[in-house]
């Protein structure tokens, strides 16, 4: 649990240093890309769902990570992964935080190759508070580290 907590912490730290640099995003937009529509429903539109009993936008899917974490009964992680139907393309990666601590829910989206939405993210990241942001880089490093993406990707 020591080298756990002592890994999340240098990856918090590598985080926040990260973000203290200038960073200018480079990428072209493609049809790969995460569109502003896409990190849209994933922010705002995926609570609007829930709450109403909608379905899902049109022309996509959710599928669930198989990395989904509770800390402390208080903090629970769903990862799912946005999936254009047509192209079965990747198009950003859901994570929402459901908070019992602070009664809350909060809804990010990892954007896919599109720079100016990973900047949005990132502000999104740093105004995370302590135990959140810890779990946040938990949740995300276990994500990547053991590859949890669906298969065809």
């Amino acid at each position: 649990m020591k080298k756990l907590l002592l890994a999340g912490m240098l990856l918090f730290n590598l985080v926040i240093f990260a973000q203290s640099q200038k960073w200018e995003p480079a990428e072209e937009i493609t049809e790969k890309s995460t569109t502003d529509k896409e990190y849209n429903y994933l922010t705002r539109g995926l609570s609007i769902q829930e709450s109403s009993g909608l379905d899902i936008i049109a022309g996509y899917r959710l599928t669930p990570c198989i990395i989904n974490r509770t800390f402390d009964n208080k903090h629970i992680f769903n990862v799912s992964y946005l999936v254009d139907t047509k192209s079965n393309l990747l198009k950003g990666i859901s994570v929402v935080i459901n908070s019992k601590m602070y009664s809350n829910k909060i809804y990010l989206c990892i954007p896919i190759k599109n720079g100016k939405l990973m900047l949005q993210h990132q502000k999104i990241i740093a105004s995370l508070i302590s135990p959140v942001s810890t779990y946040y880089s938990f949740v995300m490093e276990e994500c990547f580290a053991t590859l949890a993406v669906p298969q065809g990707y």
